[in-house]
């Protein structure tokens, strides 16, 4: 066997070629399992969000991921509106059984003032009351493998941020 003698800058040019390539690689290494982290973080956990329809006159829940939620339970929501006068008012909402991937579906809500159900005609008129109000929405869902998980959709005069998912157990 023949070898070819290098001299001492090409052998150090050779090996820090070489490292600048294997520390290349190592990145996009990286960088790919973050991605496939993130690919499967979206089939495994649904993302909700909120947005205002004002032709319905109602809220939108939307399942933004790519994993159905089941047994959708919204917390009730306790506000203070000012309807010429402050008003304590509790929203209920009734549970919505499944949510399929790019799905909307209207979030419905009876309100109360203390023990008193308002009647539903008066809806559209809090509807316009409410969207303009900030408070925080508290969902507690399933994935198709019933892990259970809360989600915080914080509302700001019409904007909506996901504040927090996560699982209530261990995945």
């Amino acid at each position: 066997m023949v070898t070819i003698p290098l001299p001492d800058l090409a052998k150090d040019i050779t090996i820090i070629s070489l490292l600048v390539g294997i520390f290349t690689c190592m990145a996009v290494i990286q960088n790919l399992k973050k991605a496939l982290h993130i690919e499967k973080h979206k089939r495994t956990v649904p993302l909700l969000a909120i947005k205002i329809s004002d032709y319905e006159g109602c809220f939108l829940l939307k399942n933004t991921s790519q994993c159905p939620a089941k047994n959708i339970r919204v917390q009730d929501i306790n506000i203070t509106v000012d309807y010429d006068f402050k008003k304590d008012i509790t929203l209920t909402f009734p549970s919505i059984p499944d949510l399929n991937p790019d799905e909307e579906k209207p979030l419905i809500y009876q309100a109360y003032d203390g023990r008193h159900k308002i009647p539903p005609e008066k809806n559209k008129e809090f509807f316009a009351l409410l969207s303009n109000q900030t408070f925080s929405w508290n969902f507690h869902y399933s994935n198709l493998e019933g892990i259970p998980f809360t989600a915080i959709i914080e509302q700001t005069k019409n904007q909506f941020h996901l504040k927090e998912t996560r699982a209530t157990k261990e995945i």
